[in-house]
């Protein structure tokens, strides 16, 4: 019998893909101060790849995410196919600009909640991990993101 208590699904769920990516993040780096994005284990990592992202960190400072990888919800979730550029200042860029530019400039992880209204008009609420990864060990080079997604269709009220 249930106390009432217990996480909801969900929400094991978006705890479990931020757990997942940091802790592997953390194992990976080693000494460095970035794992370098070779060092990702994609078997290890299998199961949640649909609901990743690679981003070329160089592309940013131009205006533009340049993707190396999008996963087929994340595609889902943004109700159209995207193409591998967006300009960062897209009203409803895949992530949101302000929290790439912490994680460049804090040289850190980061973890986001929200929502956006896609190109389709449907609420998608996320939490996601961004994290960073380097080519060298030292700078930043790719941003490898994972993000739990759930979708409103505009016609229904969500609470």
């Amino acid at each position: 019998m249930s106390d009432g208590n217990e996480p909801i699904e969900d929400d094991v769920k978006n705890q479990r893909i931020t757990n997942i990516i940091l802790n592997h993040w953390n194992d990976i780096k080693g000494f460095n101060a970035f794992p370098k994005e070779s060092d990702l284990d994609i078997s290890y990592l299998e199961p949640f790849l649909d609901n990743c992202f690679l981003i070329n960190a160089e592309g940013i400072n131009e205006g533009k995410y340049n993707y190396k990888y999008i996963g087929k919800n994340v595609l889902n979730s943004y109700g159209s196919e995207l193409t591998k550029i967006i300009n960062v200042d897209a009203p409803n860029p895949l992530t949101q600009k302000d929290k790439i530019f912490e994680l460049l400039i804090n040289k850190r992880p980061v973890i986001d909640e929200g929502s956006f209204f896609n190109v389709k008009g449907d609420t998608v609420k996320y939490r996601q991990c961004l994290v960073p990864l380097s080519n060298d060990g030292i700078n930043i080079n790719t941003i490898f993101g994972g993000m739990r997604l759930k979708i409103f269709p505009k016609d229904e009220n969500i609470v």
